[in-house]
């Protein structure tokens, strides 16, 4: 699963998956060889290819990413404010480097770990 909910809220499992579908529209499927199939490695960035996830989260009001083996949220964006809800599950998804890069674009002030857990003590 990649995510669910309605216009108002949406539970994002695979935040990964909203960067891939900008990917795949980069993809030549017209292409005359394999070398033209692809478009050079910089054009697939996480940064050059995060703009739906990022419109998704401002037209959608409450937006979580959830574990989807546990159902946890883990990062919730409020009207595109973020708020951390389980500092030691956003540690280890951090270790995740396309994920890294993900929250690192939509709100590097998550991505301080040594902070969030001194500020976020007792909230999960």
């Amino acid at each position: 699963m990649i995510a669910r909910g309605t216009q108002a809220q949406m539970d994002i499992f695979d935040p990964i998956a909203f960067i891939n579908i900008e990917r795949y529209q980069k993809i030549n499927v017209m292409a005359g060889s394999p070398d033209a199939v692809y478009p050079e490695p910089s054009v697939l960035e996480v940064s050059k290819n995060i703009g739906f996830l990022q419109q998704c989260i401002r037209k959608i009001e409450h937006v979580q990413f959830l574990d989807l083996a546990s159902g946890q949220a883990y990062v919730t964006a409020t009207n595109g404010k973020f708020q951390v809800t389980d500092v030691e599950l956003l540690t280890v998804k951090l270790l995740d480097p396309d994920l890294s890069l993900i929250f690192l674009q939509l709100a590097p002030e998550l991505c301080d770990i040594g902070d969030l857990q001194a500020s976020q003590v007792g909230v999960n």
